[in-house]
């Protein structure tokens, strides 16, 4: 089963802005796509995961956005997480949009 949402929410101008949480119900892969308009300096965004949506750890590595393009992150999780959600790491000027979605 596949579980998906897109978010237009996240300031990507803001360092630790965070997409809304996504309830990942025990899933180990994941998909993160971020779409940068053109102009501006690219920055980093970070997968991250919790057992318990207070305490939170990296999942694979940092996604490093491209402007002008859609880049792509597929972490797969050593163990089943419960929630994740992605953080802008390195603050950039414009964004799109960003997608999460995973699967069984």
């Amino acid at each position: 089963m596949l579980r998906s949402f897109i978010d237009r929410t996240i300031l990507p101008n803001t360092l630790n802005s965070v997409t809304p949480v996504f309830l990942a119900d025990g899933r180990s892969s994941f998909n993160l796509l971020v779409t940068l308009a053109g102009g501006g300096t690219p920055g980093a965004m970070q997968l991250e995961g919790s057992d318990d949506n207070v305490n939170w750890y990296s999942i694979g590595t940092p996604l490093t956005l491209v402007t002008g393009a859609t880049v792509h992150s597929h972490p797969s999780q050593f163990h089943m997480v419960r929630w994740v959600l992605a953080s802008v790491i390195v603050s950039y000027a414009q964004v799109l949009f960003v997608e999460l979605n995973t699967s069984a």
